[in-house]
């Protein structure tokens, strides 16, 4: 170190100093801007106006400390003065960030009445923005102060420095926060090493200042040049230089402005292709900044360049990008499919881990996308700075208010891209991510078009350029036409019967005719997965999990509700379970976008409601806005591994909902077994029974989730536990006679009361138990997932690239699905309440109505029968026994398309009983039909090989023999699938 610092003179070693402090600040401010919007997302939601309305107020204030010290005539003692109290106050600041750890305080503006909702929203962000304008108003003086300061003044295209140092240290600063920081530690360690960082910056300035330089004029501004000392020359210089001003001036705003609209883009292609990954907006962020750094660093080597050359650089850049936003537009269907090629490449090929190959694969994509177009707008204002050395009489902006101008367009782009612009076209088109681009390729080559023709392009014997430009003016027209010709970006996720590029995420409806299900998807996640023909059985589908989500707080809940909350609205499916208690006055349903509205009326799974009030906002920030008291709340967010949903798996949450609730209300909380380890498993449930001691664990059989039933017990009070059980199993009588609530439970395959109370694994107190019992065996410290720091969301983040997303074996163990399990409760409630046997039997109807249809084909009524059949398969799809019966009714009746049709869905249902083709084979062998027969006794084989009967029906069908229906096998065959009926 002594060694290098000899080798470079004094007027060197000031320069390197402050331009690494300069650096360090840029780390730090990168981990102030990342780690504050997500503390803030907690508070004023996740709404993409919203979040730009943040990054506009965070902009503004680095833009105002930019003017204010740009505009200021300061000596260079005074400027390096002022950076230290600059930097001293801006530590100060973060200190009252950790000091009130994070920014809930604002969570006290609420109000009781929905008519000041706005008023409320509005407050709490321009509290956030007040409170957020002082450090960025600190951050942004830094650039002209420092450029004002001692050690730079002798320095030679300083400014052009500055900023690839600045950029540079954001790049750091977004790698280290997104990938190292936030994922081991919280939002308030994160600030306290940033406010550590900013102490170095300040220390290594002050060591630079210290430094004896070369005296050095300061630079005289040329505003207070005197008319007399311009001679007639420089008066036309300064007339060409005001010329120069408005197409400088024009071209700094404008890559500034599409520079942040863009960003917003590539962060929703980003999500759409990445996933809702905690690690999306950390590589965007560094993408961008790379491609903005790698544009300032060439700008550094243009020093001796000709205006006239600048300028046609200036038009080729421009052209240049809005050319590449036209082809990007091309490439963004098949992007998923290069992600996963890469993918593939670097697992199977190099041998990387997973983690690796996922931030490699990415990192690709995004350069791909986001490179060319950053490079060219970032390039901008460093080639500003080098012209305004090269030709300072020409250029009459100063650098540091060049530096306040491109913060400024930074406002605007963020404010017209996030508040404006897209939100437009998310109304108005559902292909609102390639209209924005196209709209963004279109303006960035007009403002090219201007600066190419207004500009002091004097030399025009090189026809390059016009050539280029009429080339480019060709493409735009062309691409512009296409790419409003509407396609969906999503092209993997089946047949898309419903698709919208929405205000905040892309959904979509995908239908599987195959499988009978329907998908509602979010940014190519899966939200809902509903049967596509309801009578027909679909054994992936969510449903049942959905309808309990609804029914189990209106069947168990202590006393009779009156109002609810819904935290996502999905397909509606959900609220309409809830609403089928009739009782029930009115239920909220909040949802973050508003497609999500438009899909499920597509759906057509719920009816409308005037009990229903839709609200179109986040769930989260809503709930601590209306001070209401509810009875019902029911939460089905996204997994908490998506950075959408990550707040709604908190410490802090669970305990505004328990505010929310009235004593003895009832809480109803989804939460997914898959892409999930036992260990952050049990920190979830740790800490939602540290909020909600009296919780009941359920879930039905083969479920990839659990359901989470509380209850806000009175704790002056001191419910028992037996008490509650008590109350809930009188109630549950009671409610399930309702005639909705009973036709959803029944559709569900509960055919009594014992059915449902089965699916209940654990009971406060074996809960506690079985935490308590996993922990010792996994050797797990319980920790709290908490807003400022949900650990979860990152650690099972890091389990999906290494494991994908299914569920865990010993998670699976850990949550029997059994109702056998010692850990099931189904006894426990019985034990309690007697009174429940003499009940059971009365909410038995699947069961009585096979009966009944079986009663009706003794006595030949089969048209009786099937009536029967088809309300049993109204309430139950999947009861194997009715639909085989209903088929060779169907087949008897001389309707046989229908006939076999019900037959083959039998067999799906149930793939090991050969009883379905059987009956099939044998159909079509008794009426000598040997392609079909020889086709259904392939299957048949398969399950019944070892059948002797079976094999004499395969040697006659093989042989094409006609069959005797008196021979004595053949009878035996007739009786054993009960032929004809």
């Amino acid at each position: 170190m002594d060694k290098l610092i000899k080798t470079l003179d004094k007027k060197q070693l000031p320069v390197l100093l402050v331009l690494i402090s300069y650096m360090l600040q840029g780390v730090a401010s990168l981990i102030y801007q990342v780690s504050w919007e997500q503390a803030m997302e907690s508070t004023v939601g996740m709404a993409l106006p919203t979040m730009a309305i943040i990054v506009c107020i965070f902009f503004l204030g680095m833009g105002l400390g930019a003017y204010v010290f740009s505009k200021a005539w300061l000596s260079p003692k005074w400027a390096g003065q002022l950076f230290i109290i600059n930097q001293i106050s801006l530590v100060l600041f973060g200190l009252v960030f950790v000091a009130i750890e994070g920014l809930g305080f604002i969570c006290f503006l609420t109000t009781r009445s929905e008519q000041w909702l706005l008023l409320i929203y509005l407050l709490r962000i321009i509290t956030l923005g007040l409170f957020l304008l002082v450090p960025a108003f600190f951050i942004g003086a830094a650039f002209p102060l420092l450029n004002k300061s001692k050690p730079l003044m002798s320095s030679s295209g300083k400014a052009e420095k500055l900023y690839l140092a600045n950029l540079s240290g954001c790049l750091i600063g977004a790698i280290l926060v997104g990938f190292i920081m936030l994922p081991n530690f919280g939002l308030v360690e994160c600030t306290m090493f940033a406010l550590l960082l900013n102490l170095f910056s300040l220390l290594l300035f002050a060591l630079a200042a210290s430094i004896p330089t070369p005296q050095v004029e300061a630079e005289i501004p040329q505003f207070i040049l005197q008319p007399a000392q311009l001679n007639s020359q420089k008066v036309e210089i300064k007339q060409n230089g005001q010329k120069n001003k408005k197409l400088l001036v024009l071209a700094i705003m404008a890559a500034a402005f599409f520079n942040m609209i863009l960003e917003l883009l590539f962060m929703r292609l980003s999500v759409l292709f990445i996933g809702s990954s905690a690690f999306a907006f950390s590589l965007v962020c560094a993408m961008q900044l790379f491609a903005l750094a790698c544009g300032s660093l060439v700008a550094n080597f243009s020093y001796k360049q000709k205006s006239e050359n600048f300028w046609h650089l200036f038009v080729f850049l421009y052209f240049f990008a809005s050319a590449w936003l036209f082809i990007e537009i091309l490439f963004f269907p098949n992007l998923s499919k290069f992600i996963s090629m890469i993918t593939g490449f670097c697992i199977n090929y190099l041998a990387l881990s997973p983690f690796l190959s996922f931030f490699l694969s990415h990192s690709i994509s995004l350069l791909l996308l986001m490179f060319v177009p950053c490079f060219c707008l970032g390039a901008t204002l460093p080639f500003y700075f080098q012209l305004r050395h090269l030709y300072p009489q020409s250029v009459p902006i100063r650098s540091s208010y060049a530096y306040a101008l491109n913060l400024f367009a930074s406002v605007a782009g963020c404010f017209s891209g996030g508040v404006l612009v897209f939100p437009i076209f998310s109304t108005i088109t559902d292909y609102a991510i390639c209209s924005t681009f196209t709209l963004s390729a279109a303006a960035i080559f007009c403002v090219g078009l201007v600066l190419y023709i207004f500009g002091p392009l004097q030399n025009r014997e090189n026809k390059l350029t016009d050539l280029y430009a009429a080339i480019i003016a060709i493409i735009v027209l062309g691409l512009c036409y296409w790419t409003l010709s509407k396609r969906p970006l999503l092209t993997n996720v089946g047949e898309i019967i419903f698709y919208k590029e929405g205000l905040n995420s892309t959904v979509s409806l995908s239908a599987n005719e195959k499988e009978n299900l329907v998908r509602l998807q979010t940014d190519g996640q899966t939200e809902a997965t509903l049967p596509l023909n309801g009578s027909l059985p679909a054994v992936m589908s969510d449903e049942t999990t959905q309808i309990l989500l609804g029914l189990l707080p209106n069947v168990f809940s202590l006393h009779e509700p009156k109002t609810g909350f819904l935290l996502g609205f999905g397909s509606g499916v959900t609220a309409q379970a809830i609403l089928a208690n009739r009782e029930l006055e009115e239920l909220t349903a909040a949802e973050l976008e508003p497609a999500v509205i438009i899909a499920a009326q597509r759906l057509q799974r719920y009816l409308p409601d005037r009990r229903l009030n839709i609200k179109i906002r986040d769930g989260r920030n809503l709930l601590s806005m209306l001070k209401h008291s509810y009875d019902i709340i029911v939460s089905q967010p996204g997994e908490p591994w998506r950075s959408s949903s990550r707040y709604l798996y908190t410490l802090e949450f669970w305990q505004l909902v328990k505010s929310r609730l009235r004593i003895d209300g009832v809480f109803c909380q989804w939460f997914p077994l898959y892409a999930i380890d036992k260990g952050n498993l049990l920190n979830l449930c740790y800490t939602f029974a540290s909020v909600f001691p009296d919780t009941f664990v359920i879930r039905t059989k083969n479920a990839g989730e659990l359901i989470l039933l509380a209850f806000n017990s009175d704790s002056n009070r001191k419910t028992s536990e037996q008490a509650i059980i008590s109350t809930m199993v009188e109630n549950a009588i009671q409610r399930c006679k309702s005639g909705e609530i009973k036709r959803n439970l029944v559709r569900l395959g509960f055919d009594d009361l014992p059915a449902l109370l089965s699916t209940f694994r654990l009971s406060p107190g074996t809960f506690k138990q079985w935490m308590l019992a996993n922990k010792q065996a996994a050797n797990e410290i319980f920790q709290f997932n908490k807003d400022n720091f949900p650990f979860v969301q990152y650690r099972l983040q890091s389990l999906i690239l290494h494991r994908g997303i299914s569920i865990d074996r010993s998670v699976d163990e850990a949550v029997p699905t059994n109702s056998a399990s010692a850990l099931s409760v189904s006894a426990f409630f019985l034990s309690y309440n007697k009174l429940a046997e003499d009940n059971f039997n009365e909410f038995s109807t699947v069961s009585e109505r096979l009966k009944e249809a079986k009663q009706l084909i003794a006595k030949h009524d089969l048209t009786g029968a099937a009536i029967c059949l088809n309300n049993v398969l109204e309430q139950q799809a999947n009861n194997f026994e009715a639909r085989f019966i209903l088929g060779k009714i169907f087949c008897h009746l001389n309707k046989e398309q229908q006939g076999l049709l019900q037959i083959k869905r039998a067999s799906k249902i149930d793939t090991k009983n050969a009883m379905p083709n059987l009956y099939v084979a044998l159909l079509y062998a008794l009426k000598n039909d040997w392609p079909m027969a020889q086709n259904n006794l392939l299957i048949l084989e398969k399950k019944s090989c070892n059948d002797p009967d079976v094999r004499y029906l395969a040697d006659q069908i093989r042989k094409r023999r006609k069959l005797d229906k008196n021979n004595s096998k053949i009878k035996l065959l007739m009786l054993k699938c009960h032929y004809p009926i």
